[in-house]
C-alpha cells in the first residue's frame, strides 16, 4: 500500500542521512593515496567510525515517542531497531566498493550491482507475494544488502592486507584525509 512504501521510503531517509556522515567521509578518500598501507588504515578507520556511529544510532530508541509523533504512526517506530543495522549495511558496501573502485575492479562492482538490485528485488516481491508488507519491504533490502556485503567481502579479502591495520596510522590518515 502507500503508507507502506511511505514508511520505508522515510526508514531510507533516516539511514541515507546518518550513512551518509557514518564513515566520517573517509570511505571516500581510499581511492586517494598512492601508498596501499594509507587505503588500508583509511578502511580501517571509516569501519570503525562507522561500527561507532551504527552503535550510538540505537540511542533512537530511547526518543521512540518523539519520532512517532514526528511521523504520526507508530508503524515505523517498529523499524527503529533495524535503523543501526541499516546505517551499518550501507556504510559497509560503501567502504568496500571505494576499496573496489581503487582495485579497478569495475566488472566486480559492476555484478555487484546487478546482484544487490536483483536479490533485494526478488526477495522484497516474494515478500509482497506472501503478504509481509512493510516488514517485506524492509527485511527484503536488509537481506539483499547483507547479500552484497557478503558478495563484496570475498572480492575485498584477496587484496586486503589487514596486518597493515595501525592505530598509529589511522590517526595519521584521519589528519591527512580529514577534508
Amino acid at each position: 500500500t502507500e503508507e507502506e512504501f511511505a514508511i520505508q521510503a522515510n526508514y531510507f531517509a533516516i539511514i541515507g542521512i546518518v550513512a551518509i556522515i557514518a564513515g566520517g567521509r573517509y570511505e571516500l578518500a581510499v581511492v586517494l593515496p598512492k601508498s596501499k598501507s594509507k587505503a588500508i588504515n583509511l578502511i580501517g578507520l571509516a569501519t570503525g567510525i562507522t561500527a561507532i556511529v551504527s552503535i550510538l544510532s540505537l540511542s533512537l530508541l530511547f526518543f521512540y515517542p518523539q519520532i512517532e509523533r514526528l511521523y504520526e504512526t507508530a508503524e515505523l517506530t517498529k523499524y527503529l531497531p533495524y535503523i543501526s543495522l541499516g546505517i551499518l549495511l550501507t556504510s559497509l558496501v560503501a567502504i568496500l566498493t571505494n576499496w573496489l573502485i581503487r582495485q579497478k575492479k569495475y566488472k566486480t562492482i559492476s555484478s555487484l550491482k546487478i546482484i544487490q538490485s536483483l536479490a533485494i528485488n526478488i526477495i522484497t516481491l516474494g515478500f509482497g507475494y506472501l503478504n509481509f508488507g512493510t516488514d517485506g519491504l524492509i527485511f527484503g533490502w536488509i537481506i539483499g544488502q547483507t547479500l552484497a556485503l557478503i558478495f563484496l567481502y570475498f572480492s575485498f579479502r584477496k587484496d586486503f592486507d589487514y596486518k597493515l591495520i595501525s592505530k598509529k596510522e589511522m590517526g595519521e590518515v584521519a589528519k591527512d584525509y580529514k577534508e
